[in-house]
């Protein structure tokens, strides 16, 4: 009896112990919210204007729209037949794109109004997702920030 007292103190107070106690402080949401800082939502905003500029596509990957011989004749050929919808005619709904943080998910929103049109009725709710290509970008960038947390928690140097 007195060894497995012994052997519980002697545990009691070993580096593993140390190790165990400062584990119980890591907080998913603290990670969650301390790899979202200003340059990292700048990023996503960066990666979902170049998908929508380079591809024209939502967050399933799927193109939102191409515009038409019409469209190219009214544009005087700034627009051309087949290109892709980028979603930036005046550049107003990419300034006022924005990201939000929330419990374990991210949102990116914009204005969508435009003249009468509101671009999320017409071209979907998914008109501001990143793609899977970006989505995995976007782990990879924020994956060193979870680990960092991790490390600075635990002490581990």
């Amino acid at each position: 009896m007195f060894f497995v007292y012994f052997c519980i103190m002697a545990i009691g107070k070993t580096r593993l112990d140390e190790f165990l106690k400062r584990g119980k402080l890591l907080k998913e949401l603290d990670m969650w919210y301390k790899s979202f800082n200003e340059a990292t939502k700048e990023q996503m905003i960066s990666w979902l204007q170049s998908q929508l500029t380079d591809k024209g596509t939502d967050g399933r990957g799927v193109v939102i729209g191409n515009y038409s011989y019409a469209t190219e004749i009214i544009s005087k050929g700034r627009k051309q037949q087949g290109d892709h919808f980028t979603l930036n005619d005046t550049g107003d709904f990419y300034r006022s794109m924005q990201v939000y943080i929330g419990d374990s998910l991210f949102e990116i929103n914009a204005d969508g109004k435009k003249e009468e049109d509101n671009l999320y009725e017409k071209y979907g709710e998914y008109i501001t997702t990143l793609d899977q290509e970006n989505i995995e970008r976007l782990r990879q960038l924020i994956r060193p920030k979870f680990i960092e947390y991790v490390r600075k928690v635990l002490l581990i140097d």
